[in-house]
């Protein structure tokens, strides 16, 4: 595995390497033409990475580099909490880093399952809260409940599963939990979701109680999709928010953050990525991006994007691969920032579209141009939705964990869901 991917020292057990593989093929390319109009590190870099669920993966990995086992490296987050507003870094209101309590760190890299989780479960956590709390959708379907099986529901046998976790000690479970909201009526968000993945150990000497290891792959995943049938922009559609951030074993991160385009940019200069009438969040987008990714140097560009992909992907991307023992505090800093940053302009930038069209839609447009742009959207979230069915780098794993049929009504049903 690790030969075949040229990345790593040592390589995989044969169970990891599939998954590993498929998902390396999408998240770390080797080949294709970066997007970077302004230099490896302008303005006009786009990122390479297309997200449809919202998926943290703490999967184990029982690898060893160097002469240090993987597992005794504690890397892992134990008591995790945002720093205040008021003591965060560099004066921005969202920005600052994620406190690890290292009194909660288990020998051997481990951390109490308190409620902190993986790597990425606060990354989670702080969007799903923030997502449910906008105004945008609808109340989540708890268990038994059901919208009769429409867009947002995810169907009682799909909602959580386990699988024994193999290569670890006895009892270590691979657990999955999957969520989604649907958006309100009328409004400009269609559905967001996200599915949660945790390998978890026996506490040492205490009974019922688990640990999740740090010798895992962390994995969060999330997306929220516009509405194509909003009108509110002549058409114009408004932008998918789709978030990766990985960790693999080895000290390696890759961070993909994006207002990521349904149909093609225009062809200009600017590139611009959002409707004309959000001129002004446009404003604020590229100043994300110039503030995190230009004028900083803690996200350095991440390489090249897949072909295939490209067309997903804006040059206001936060697009990075960080390596080595610092990587994870970049995380938890710079990426924390650029995270919640992105995540609360976008929310701001819909609940405006939601207030800019309460007193009815916009009929200053053409109504025939409008609404050929408006299957455009459509079919522009139809070709990501086949894409990501087709080239979905969790499949193996997942299928390994769960077996096939279970893992392709999830990816039909749920995470790829046809429109």
């Amino acid at each position: 595995m690790a030969r075949d991917l040229g990345l790593f020292g040592r390589p995989l057990l044969p169970s990891a390497c599939t998954m590993v593989k498929s998902m390396m093929a999408l998240l770390w390319p080797t080949s294709g033409r970066s997007h970077c109009g302004g230099g490896s590190r302008g303005p006009g870099c786009r990122s390479s990475l297309t997200i449809l669920a919202a998926v943290t993966i703490t999967t184990s990995l029982p690898l060893v580099f160097g002469e240090q086992p993987f597992a005794k490296v504690p890397w892992a987050f134990a008591t995790v909490r945002p720093v205040p507003r008021s003591h965060r870094r560099g004066g921005s209101d969202r920005g600052g880093a994620v406190v690890v309590s290292a009194a909660n760190v288990i020998d051997g890299g481990g951390y109490e399952d308190n409620g902190g989780g993986g790597v990425y479960r606060p990354f989670a956590s702080y969007a799903w809260t923030k997502l449910a709390e906008s105004g945008l959708f609808l109340p989540e379907f708890g268990p038994g409940e059901s919208d009769g099986g429409g867009v947002g529901t995810v169907p009682d046998d799909l909602r959580s599963n386990t699988s024994a976790a193999r290569g670890r000690v006895d009892g270590s479970r691979v657990n999955v939990e999957v969520r989604s909201m649907r958006g309100i009526d009328g409004g400009p968000i269609r559905l967001a979701r996200y599915a949660l993945l945790e390998t978890m150990d026996p506490a040492d000497g205490r009974e019922g109680e688990t640990v999740c290891a740090a010798n895992a792959i962390h994995v969060l995943n999330l997306v929220a999709f516009p509405n194509p049938e909003w009108r509110g922009c002549g058409g114009e559609p408004l932008p998918v928010l789709g978030m990766d951030l990985v960790s693999l074993p080895g000290d390696k991160h890759l961070v993909a953050i994006d207002f990521q385009p349904l149909t093609p940019l225009p062809e200009t200069e600017e590139r611009r990525v959002l409707p004309e009438r959000y001129i002004d969040f446009e404003s604020l987008l590229e100043g994300l991006h110039r503030r995190h990714c230009i004028e900083s140097d803690k996200l350095p560009w991440g390489g090249d994007i897949p072909p295939q992909a490209q067309r997903y992907f804006s040059p206001r991307a936060v697009w990075t691969r960080l390596l080595g023992p610092e990587a994870l505090g970049t995380v938890q800093g710079a990426v924390w920032s650029a995270y919640q940053d992105y995540l609360d302009l976008y929310l701001e930038l819909m609940l405006q579209a939601k207030r800019d069209t309460e007193g009815g839609p916009d009929d200053s447009h053409d109504a025939e141009e409008e609404e050929e742009a408006m299957k455009g959207a459509l079919e522009g979230q139809r070709s990501y939705l086949e894409y990501r069915r087709a080239n979905d780098p969790a499949r193996p794993m997942l299928k390994s964990l769960y077996g096939e049929e279970w893992t392709e009504r999830l990816i039909e049903e749920v995470l790829f869901q046809h429109i």
